[in-house]
């Protein structure tokens, strides 16, 4: 506990000094993205570790669902792997990170262009109703959560609006990605909501909280489930190596090296699957 509290706190500070930066340009293997300073664990659970969904299931989905899309590092990791004429829905209420996901969606325009895929981006939070609610902003840019304490008005959106946007389609393949900070227990307890996830051929959550509560819905709904923590090994420190620009990702491979090697930190996913 000691030693995962020092890398925490080792990581605040790395974070705050980056902050003056703003927006970080990463490029490598093909890929360019942007990031916010605080954002380069999400770039390489999913880019480096696949931890929601590898490129082999993208491939097979008609539609890819992204509920908290932050910066949009899965967003655009599914249209690099995700069929010709497939489709791609991605939501994230702050409206910080959103404006970050669209940069991120003018930057990969050309590959959306190339796939001919349909992209909605939807700054909404994800709810069972539709409403003003309030959204708790804190420090990290990819915690943001539905509280009453909250100090943003957001508009929600319910999952029976985001899968109208693709009710033309015959029997899709649909992935859905769902890291809503705690959120996923509204949904889990809403006969709607859980009517509509039952059409989905592969969910991978990011829990919040109970993960058995989470783990029994799933499977009422006829999932297999699998609760998967993925260890954010010292070897990815070689993975940022190929990206540019150099001075950040040798920083960034540097903190990885240190931070596994003592911490061994651990990403929990549910697994649903058909």
């Amino acid at each position: 506990m000691l030693l995962e509290r020092l890398c925490l706190a080792l990581r605040e500070v790395f974070i705050q000094a980056l902050k003056p930066i703003g927006l970080i340009y990463l490029e490598g293997n093909g890929v360019k993205h942007a990031i916010v300073s605080d954002g380069f664990g999400c770039f390489e659970e999913i880019f480096f570790k696949q931890v929601y969904f590898d490129a082999e299931e993208i491939s097979r989905a008609d539609v890819v669902i992204d509920l908290g899309a932050h910066q949009g590092t899965f967003t655009i990791y599914s249209a690099l792997n995700i069929k010709p004429n497939g489709m791609i829905i991605s939501v994230e209420p702050n409206p910080k990170t959103y404006s970050i996901l669209l940069e991120n969606i003018r930057l990969s325009k050309h590959l959306i262009l190339e796939k001919n895929l349909k992209i909605h981006v939807i700054n909404r939070a994800v709810y069972i109703s539709k409403k003003i609610i309030k959204l708790k902003l804190t420090r990290w840019s990819e915690i943001s959560y539905i509280s009453t304490s909250g100090n943003l008005d957001v508009q929600t959106i319910t999952l029976e609006e985001i899968f109208s946007l693709f009710h033309h389609l015959k029997d899709p393949t649909i992935l859905l990605k769902m890291d809503i900070e705690g959120s996923e227990r509204i949904l889990l307890a809403d006969k709607q909501s859980l009517e509509l996830l039952k059409r989905c051929w592969r969910i991978a959550i990011e829990p919040h909280g109970d993960l058995n509560r989470i783990k029994e819905a799933l499977e009422r709904l006829g999932f297999r489930i699998s609760v998967q923590n993925i260890t954010l090994e010292p070897t990815l420190c070689r993975e940022w190596l190929r990206y540019k620009p150099k001075l950040y990702t040798r920083v960034i491979a540097t903190c990885r090296f240190i931070a596994s090697s003592i911490a061994k930190p651990k990403v929990t996913i549910v697994k649903a699957e058909r």
